[in-house]
């Protein structure tokens, strides 16, 4: 019987957490923003050294802006994509203007840019709410990683 990629993961998670677990780490994983970016050179309830403590604040930060990015784009994209749908379809409707077009499949045309010009406006409202959400949550986020004791020596030789 072949095992499935799903349970080759989930075999291997849990021998990195029982591994971590025999070195002695009893805080939990989930919430711990730092535990995938430390290594098993670096245990995970030890205080680090300024190197590795700035290598690894900046590694998170760093991931957290490429999510983020990468989020923003696919946002972004949509709305254009539904920019372009409204272009094509107005162009399509003013080519056909001259036209003896019905009044019935005049109207569903207009319905429908209307309905596109409503998305558009639902995603730039999105847009610009997940902008200011993102801003805040990155702001969360420099402030858990300053609290945090194992990043403490970062601090402690700004100051």
């Amino acid at each position: 019987m072949e095992v499935s990629l799903h349970d080759k993961a989930r075999k291997k998670y849990n021998e990195d957490i029982k591994k971590r677990d025999d070195e002695g780490v009893t805080e939990s994983h989930e919430n711990d923003i730092l535990y995938p970016f430390l290594s098993k050179d670096k245990p995970i309830g030890r205080q680090l050294n300024l190197k590795d403590a700035t290598d690894i604040k900046k590694l998170v930060l760093e991931k957290f802006r490429e999510r983020i990015i990468a989020r923003a784009d696919i946002i972004h994209k949509r709305i254009e994509e539904e920019k372009h749908k409204v272009d094509a379809l107005e162009k399509s409707y003013h080519k056909r203007s001259g036209e003896n077009i019905e009044k019935e499949e005049e109207t569903t045309i207009e319905n429908e840019i209307n309905r596109l010009h409503f998305t558009i406006k639902i995603l730039n409202n999105r847009a610009s709410r997940f902008e200011m959400n993102s801003i805040k949550k990155y702001q969360e986020l420099q402030e858990k990683l300053n609290k945090d004791p194992r990043l403490a020596v970062i601090k402690q030789n700004e100051g």
